[in-house]
């Protein structure tokens, strides 16, 4: 199988998070383990939706870290460029 971009990535683990392990693609397993079990960790104290929400946006903010991404985010977030 191809290796999915980043982008390909996040909304396929978005796509079948939700849904129970037993429908997790192998590949993707260990992603949508991780958001499930915050998920787990937070939905009583926010409720599901919510829980859900921020389980997922966690891992996105992780991903971005871990690739790199988010020290272009930041260079960029206040419109100054800082590259010499």
């Amino acid at each position: 199988m191809a290796t999915r971009s980043l982008s390909e990535r996040i909304v396929d683990v978005l796509t079948v998070c939700s849904e129970g392990p037993s429908r997790w693609p192998d590949d993707l397993r260990g992603d949508c383990s991780l958001i499930h079990a915050r998920y787990e960790a937070l939905k009583l104290d926010l409720g599901t939706s919510e829980a859900w929400r921020q389980a997922k946006a966690e891992w996105i903010q992780r991903s971005l870290r871990e690739s790199g991404l988010a020290r272009i985010v930041y260079h960029f977030r206040d419109r100054k460029s800082r590259l010499t």
